[in-house]
């Protein structure tokens, strides 16, 4: 039978808070940092967390609503990540151009821009001619990848 093992994690004391820690990431560009700053920047990260989860929250009601005015349009609709930015794809019933859904999908992606629920929101949207799987999964990111469900 296998050893179980823990991994005692790393306390960065408030009574040492004129320490300095090294933060070295997968990319190695090591941070250098006061265990003060380091507390703070926890702190920061975690009301950000909080705040951006909201946001998308928000977000995902607001694209759901969208798309159900749009089902006679729509074939699939996704939300995913690319190029650091959020992307809303939007695959059409159809292979010919649609000025109309392309304007709606304007005015969906200025109302967000605009809407200070969505602050922390940095989004692009894109509209896609009826394709194949193939095709629609390369636009999306395969670590990140929300699919709304269409009737």
């Amino acid at each position: 039978m296998g050893k179980i093992t823990s991994i005692e994690p790393i306390r960065l004391l408030y009574s040492q808070k004129d320490s300095e820690v090294v933060i070295v990431p997968e990319d190695e560009d090591r941070f250098v940092v006061s265990v003060e700053d380091a507390i703070i920047a926890c702190r920061i990260h975690e009301q950000f967390k909080t705040l951006f989860q909201k946001q998308l929250n928000h977000l995902n009601d607001l694209l759901g609503k969208w798309l159900q005015g749009q089902c006679s349009k729509v074939y699939k609709a996704f939300l995913t990540l690319q190029d650091a930015r959020m992307l809303f794809l939007v695959v059409m019933k159809e292979k010919q151009y649609d000025s109309q859904l392309e304007d709606q999908l304007t005015d969906i992606e200025l109302s967000i821009a605009q809407d200070p629920e969505c602050s922390q929101i940095d989004l692009d949207v894109q509209s896609l001619p009826l394709c194949g799987e193939d095709c629609y999964t390369s636009f999306c990111n395969p670590e990140w990848v929300l699919e709304y469900k269409m009737q």
